[in-house]
C-alpha cells in the first residue's frame, strides 16, 4: 500500500502512512508521533527527526497547526475580503 493513506487514498506527498500506535514500555499500544506528523501533512523527521523525548514531540504537534488547514483559511478570508471590498466599492459608487 505504498504511497496511500489508510482510508486507500494517496497521501499529499506519496508517503505510506506509518503505524498509528507504537510499543510503550509496558508493551501497551500508545500514540506514534511519527503517524501524527503525517497526519498533519508535516515532511517525515519535521519533528520527530529532533532529539526531543515522545512526550514533547507530541506536544510539539498538537500546538502545531495543520499547513492544509492554514492554507484553506486564508484562502476563505481572502475570499470573503475580496467579497467585502467589492460591497464597499459598490455602495460607494451609487
Amino acid at each position: 500500500m505504498s504511497g496511500r493513506s489508510a482510508a486507500g487514498k494517496p497521501s499529499s506527498d506519496g508517503r505510506a502512512a506509518p503505524g498509528p500506535v507504537e510499543p510503550g514500555r509496558a508493551g501497551r499500544a500508545r500514540l506514534a508521533p511519527r503517524f501524527v506528523e503525517w497526519l498533519m501533512g508535516l515532511h517525515d523527521g519535521y519533528v520527530t527527526g529532533l532529539d526531543l523525548p515522545r512526550t514533547a514531540q507530541l506536544r510539539i504537534l498538537g500546538n502545531g497547526v495543520v499547513p492544509h488547514q492554514a492554507t484553506a483559511a486564508v484562502h476563505s478570508l481572502m475570499a470573503r475580503a475580496a467579497t467585502a471590498t467589492e460591497d464597499v466599492t459598490q455602495q460607494a459608487a451609487a
